[in-house]
């Protein structure tokens, strides 16, 4: 059983939200090809950057140009298998030209009669004769209508890709020297840098910030320490009427 193969064909496609020279500058440093032929790569057209390769290093090269920026296509090489072509029968020069179109309708031509019946003899015309088809074949479905030599391929830009190669899957795209640093690296010692016990203080005593003492002037305060009611003495409720006077009916 033969093993499908694959073409990368790249088209200039960027991953969504990656700008262009941010992937320019990773293709070229994943190549590690120049600028010029990034820019013939970014072109928009069709180019081939790896030939006849198989399912899984096909998928390794997209993953890894993904990762760079940029979207390729894995297209399945396929051979066109010819099975069969159309020949068309050329009549020679002696064959009798009929006088009038085999299978016309009558009355449509000139010197005919819509009439089926020939109105001297009274007798049905003859039925047309059939159309010649010998020579004539058709192709199988799916099969090239166009020999080889008549199809015009598109044009398809090759880059040379021999010098190229591919970090390895979770590698850094640029070198250490190739990196470039917006602010020195400032080495900061943590040797004197320790965790506090659960519920401790965080800052020592010498760090926490003094707390100023507010005087507040009490000398004019006093404490009642009897057991007398702190509220206000209430007015003391009215006497009760005298009733001994008042009597029921019986």
């Amino acid at each position: 059983m033969t093993q499908d193969k694959y073409d990368l064909v790249f088209k200039g496609q960027l991953v969504k939200g990656v700008e262009l020279a941010v992937a320019k500058n990773n293709i070229a440093s994943l190549f590690k090809i120049n600028a010029a032929k990034v820019d013939a790569m970014f072109s928009g057209k069709p180019l081939v950057l790896k030939r006849g390769l198989d399912a899984d290093a096909a998928n390794k090269y997209r993953v890894a140009i993904k990762k760079a920026g940029a979207l390729v296509d894995i297209v399945l090489v396929r051979e066109a298998k010819v099975s069969g072509k159309a020949t068309f029968a050329v009549p020679d020069s002696d064959t009798p030209v009929p006088e009038k179109p085999v299978g016309a309708i009558p009355g449509t031509i000139p010197g005919t009669s819509p009439s089926s019946s020939s109105p001297a003899t009274g007798q049905r015309n003859p039925a047309p004769a059939a159309t010649e088809s010998a020579g004539l074949s058709l192709a199988p479905l799916g099969a090239e209508m166009l020999p080889a030599t008549a199809r015009q391929p598109d044009p398809v830009i090759s880059v040379d890709t021999s010098a190229l190669s591919l970090r390895a899957v979770g590698g850094d795209l640029l070198d250490a020297k190739e990196r470039q640093s917006s602010a020195p690296e400032v080495p900061v010692p943590v040797t004197d840098f320790g965790l506090a016990d659960v519920g401790a203080p965080v800052l020592r005593a010498e760090e926490r910030k003094p707390v100023r003492a507010v005087d507040v002037d009490i000398s004019g305060l006093a404490m009642d320490l009897s057991e007398s009611n702190l509220a206000p003495p209430q007015p003391a409720p009215p006497a009760a009427p005298d009733v001994s006077g008042l009597q029921l009916e019986s």
